[in-house]
């Protein structure tokens, strides 16, 4: 697999090779001397049947064996705790940039420093640390990309800190790896990593509102909106944080998927989801509002046009 130019990953990449070279080195010479010495010392045809010469104890040759194991092994040590507080990077009181809470099935993301709240797409700076405080609002999650080597759990109740680095610009895609209930297979992640530049252009997108076509349909949406309750689990302003309940749809237009990252967010798709959600996320929290075709039509306009 071509990886990533990440660091942490990097660091577990050679931790893991280091370690794999030193257990096939011991393997071998452990098998080559084991054979070897049953062949020399075998029984042979013309052999007298007495006991072989004993020995009982060779104190150099143990000295060395204890010796070289203790080596190896303090030398692992100090090398995996070096690699374990590289790849931590995170000060004992964090001060995160991005606060990533898992839901079931979806994932929030705020930016604090920011004021901006978000769902399941992540965007972080390319070539820049950023600190990560990650808990859950309701049961046990585990946040896991391959590329970026990291894997961190997500518990209600507690905070776990994570230092997430890419250097290159790029989608990279994961996935909820702890089992969290019926749509656990389908909560996936999409972390986009921008240029510098790239990353502060987004973050300035956030905060400008600026809908596409705002026409009649468009306000039949938005009241549609207020009115069905939406309003009581979502939110369309992108600083309202709303624990516990769902996803924040400010600029849902901007996202290319929807659903945990699972649909592509296009007008097919999207009114199939109002039609009947548990149709295509079983299990789900958001009820069928036995909406009309009319009223389909107008709420699908009205969130593809919040960008």
């Amino acid at each position: 697999m071509d990886l990533p130019e990440v660091s942490s990953i990097n660091i577990i990449k050679d931790l893991f090779f280091y370690f794999l070279g030193a257990a096939v080195i011991v393997l071998g010479l452990v098998s080559f001397y084991t054979i070897f010495y049953s062949w020399k010392y075998r029984r042979r045809k013309n052999s007298k049947d007495e006991e072989p010469e004993q020995i009982h104890e060779n104190r150099k040759f143990e000295f060395w064996m204890i010796g070289l194991a203790l080596a190896l092994v303090t030398g692992f040590f100090f090398y995996s705790l070096n690699a374990m507080n590289r790849i931590q990077g995170v000060p004992e009181h964090p001060d995160p940039e991005l606060v990533i809470v898992g839901h079931q099935w979806w994932w929030e993301a705020n930016y604090p420093k920011d004021n901006i709240s978000t769902a399941n797409e992540v965007h972080i700076p390319a070539g820049k640390m950023v600190h990560v405080k990650f808990t859950s609002a309701d049961v046990i999650h585990s946040w896991w990309i391959p590329k970026i080597g990291r894997k961190m759990d997500l518990m209600p109740g507690y905070d776990n800190y994570m230092s997430i680095y890419v250097d290159k610009p790029g989608v990279y895609r994961g996935s909820c790896s702890e089992f969290c209930g019926d749509q656990h297979g389908w909560m996936k992640i999409r972390l986009i990593a921008h240029t510098p530049e790239g990353f502060e252009r987004w973050k300035k997108q956030e905060h400008t509102h600026a809908p596409g076509e705002q026409d009649s349909l468009f306000y039949r949406g938005q009241q549609l909106f207020h009115t069905k309750s939406c309003t009581s689990c979502h939110s369309t302003i992108v600083t309202k944080k709303n624990p516990n309940i769902g996803p924040n749809l400010a600029n849902f237009a901007s996202r290319e998927y929807f659903l945990s990252n699972v649909k592509k967010n296009n007008t097919a798709n999207l009114k199939a989801w109002l039609r009947d959600p548990q149709q295509l996320k079983p299990g789900a929290h958001m009820p069928n509002f036995a909406l009309t075709t009319e009223e389909v039509n107008a709420l699908t306009h009205y969130l593809q046009n919040l960008k």
